[in-house]
């Protein structure tokens, strides 16, 4: 992967889809770099916003704060307090029970017992990266998984519910696949996450695909003949009412 080819296609994806905000690298390493600080406390998802606004932040299983991240990153194993936190402290989960059926159903987390993840704007490059978080609204979600799609026709495949962590970095590093983390409400309440971005994290290998999908796809900036015909004669005469077009329900 070249840093410049990289770093032009990003920009490419942020500009064509309205995306304001750094695009976020995230590179399981085997060692921190020399000088990296991972002794601090940290949370994966603020993580996420801090490298959004353009930090640098390396998380190891010594550094890392939450018992649930450690787990769903690959650094530690399954804690036995987690579905008393989930069920009792946190009450996410009704029960023991759905604790672990909720674990169960989703993929194993990877191993990383002695790795460091880290996450950086992704312009900066500092690492060759294994995904790349977009922060996006529901809009340029839509777009950013049609482009996804656009060359092999596969759609994704998501979970409606799941740690910020797990959902954005732990299964898409894993499955190698991309995701959509909707944020779930206590990392919003951390991170301060606003009401209406969602995570989509995408393997580095198809952003170059994303940035070439963009002048031949409808959610780049392509204008297919659908656009001309189909879109005006479905649209019709159709209008919202005063109350739908203020935004009232």
């Amino acid at each position: 992967m070249i840093a410049e080819q990289f770093v032009k296609a990003c920009n490419h994806v942020c500009s064509t889809l309205g995306i304001h905000t750094e695009p976020v690298g995230v590179a399981y390493l085997r060692a921190a770099p020399e000088g990296a600080d991972t002794t601090t406390p940290t949370v994966a998802c603020q993580a996420i916003q801090d490298a959004r606004y353009g930090k640098v932040i390396y998380l190891h299983h010594r550094n890392s704060k939450c018992f649930g991240a450690s787990y769903f990153l690959g650094f530690e194993p399954l804690s036995e307090r987690a579905a008393d936190f989930w069920v009792n402290n946190e009450q996410s989960l009704c029960d023991v029970h759905a604790a672990e059926q909720m674990v169960a159903s989703f993929p194993v987390p990877p191993e990383a017992r002695d790795q460091v993840i880290a996450f950086f704007p992704a312009r900066l490059f500092c690492h060759v990266p294994d995904l790349v978080i977009f922060v996006c609204n529901p809009l340029q979600v839509s777009r950013l998984l049609g482009l996804q799609t656009f060359k092999n026709g596969i759609p994704i495949r998501f979970y409606g519910y799941g740690a910020t962590c797990q959902t954005s970095v732990g299964i898409p590093y894993h499955t190698r696949e991309a995701g959509v983390s909707f944020i779930d409400l206590p990392s919003r309440q951390i991170a301060h996450f606003r009401e209406n971005e969602v995570l989509v994290s995408v393997p580095v290998n198809d952003v170059l695909d994303i940035a070439q999908s963009i002048p031949l796809s409808i959610n780049g900036t392509a204008e297919p003949r659908f656009n001309r015909k189909g879109l005006v004669y479905l649209k019709g005469e159709w209008n919202l009412s005063k109350r739908g077009a203020d935004g009232e329900i």
